[in-house]
C-alpha cells in the first residue's frame, strides 16, 4: 500500500464535519511579535475557526499560563467565546480537563485539526498525545505547514511512529 493514500480511497478518507474538532493551541497576544508570520496564522486560524463554528464542530481553545502570556488574540476572540476553553502549563494540549471535555462533549470526533503555534513542541505533543490516546487522523492547518518545515517533520514522526511503530529512546 505504500505511504501515499490509495486515490479511490480518498472518499473514505474525507473529513466529515459531524466527527472533526478543532484544536486552537495558544495563539496568545504575548507571541504576536515573537512568532514569524503570526500575523498569516492568526489569519489561517481564524478562517478554520469560522468554518469549524458555521459547521458545528467542536473547538478546544488551549492558553499556555495566560495570566503571564496574555490571552488568545483578540481576533479569534468570537470563536473562543463559543468554545471549550482551557488553562494549561503543561506542552500538550491533552491536560487532564481537555480530555475530560473531549470524551463528554466530543465524543463524535475521531478526527483532529490542529491549529497552533510552536509546532516543534506544542503541537507535536499534541499530535503524539492523540495518537497515544488511540487517535489517528489529525491534520495541521494548511497554512502552518506553509510556514514551518517542523510541522513536516513532525508529520513525517507521527506517520513514522503510528505506521511502522517508531518509538520513542
Amino acid at each position: 500500500s505504500g505511504p501515499f493514500p490509495n486515490p479511490a480511497m480518498m472518499a473514505t478518507r474525507l473529513l466529515k464535519a459531524s466527527r472533526t474538532g478543532v484544536l486552537c493551541c495558544d495563539i496568545q497576544e504575548r507571541f504576536r511579535k515573537a512568532i514569524q508570520h503570526m500575523d498569516s496564522v492568526i489569519v489561517c486560524s481564524e478562517w478554520m475557526m469560522k468554518a469549524a463554528t458555521e459547521l458545528k464542530m467542536p473547538i478546544i481553545v488551549t492558553e499556555q499560563y495566560p495570566k503571564g502570556l496574555g490571552e488568545t488574540v483578540g481576533e479569534l476572540q468570537d470563536y473562543v467565546k463559543n468554545s471549550h476553553k482551557f488553562e494549561k502549563t503543561q506542552f500538550s494540549m491533552l491536560t487532564a480537563e481537555v480530555k475530560d471535555c473531549m470524551e463528554k462533549k466530543c465524543s463524535s470526533c475521531d478526527t483532529w485539526i490542529i491549529v497552533g503555534i510552536e509546532s516543534h513542541v506544542c503541537v507535536q505533543q499534541t499530535a503524539l498525545g492523540l495518537l497515544k490516546e488511540g487517535y489517528t487522523r489529525m491534520h495541521a492547518s494548511a497554512r502552518v505547514q506553509q510556514l514551518s518545515s517542523c510541522v513536516i517533520c513532525v508529520r513525517t514522526y507521527v506517520f513514522l511512529r503510528k505506521e511502522i511503530g517508531l518509538r520513542s529512546r
